[in-house]
C-alpha cells in the first residue's frame, strides 16, 4: 500500500510543480510515464544503471509496470521515511523506483527515502 501512495504523491508533486503536463498524464501509470521522458529521470536512471551494473534496455520494461508492480507489493508502513526494501523487488524494479524517488526528493515537498541491501540501509 505504501508504495502505491507514493507513486501516487509523485505524480501528484509532478504536477503541482509542473515537471509534466496534467493534460497529458490522467492517471498514475501516465504520469510516472510521463516523468520517465524527463532529462532529470532519464540521467537518474543512468546513473542507477551504471551504480548497479545493469543494462538499459532491461530496465525500461519495469518503467510503464512501476504502479502495477507496486499494486502487487501491497504492505502497510508506519515508517515517516521510505525504506525500499532489497527483498521485496529484483533489481531493475530497484534501479526504476530508486530513480523516481531520487527525482522527486529533490522536489519541494518530496519524500525522504532509503535503500535497503543485504539487510543494510544505504
Amino acid at each position: 500500500m505504501f508504495l502505491i501512495w507514493v507513486a501516487e504523491y509523485t505524480v501528484f508533486l509532478a504536477k503541482l510543480q509542473k515537471k509534466i503536463d496534467p493534460n497529458r498524464a490522467e492517471g498514475v501509470q501516465a504520469g510516472l510515464n510521463e516523468l520517465a521522458k524527463t532529462s532529470e529521470f532519464v540521467k537518474a536512471l543512468h546513473e542507477e544503471v551504471a551504480a548497479r551494473h545493469l543494462v538499459l534496455r532491461n530496465i525500461t520494461p519495469c518503467i510503464s509496470r512501476t504502479y502495477e508492480d507496486a499494486l502487487k507489493t501491497l504492505q502497510g508502513s508506519n515508517e515517516s521515511t521510505i525504506t525500499l526494501r532489497e527483498k521485496d523487488h529484483t533489481p531493475n524494479q530497484r534501479a526504476v523506483l530508486v530513480s523516481f524517488l531520487r527525482v522527486q526528493s529533490g522536489w519541494l515537498g518530496g519524500l525522504q527515502w532509503k535503500e535497503e541491501k543485504n539487510g543494510k540501509v544505504h
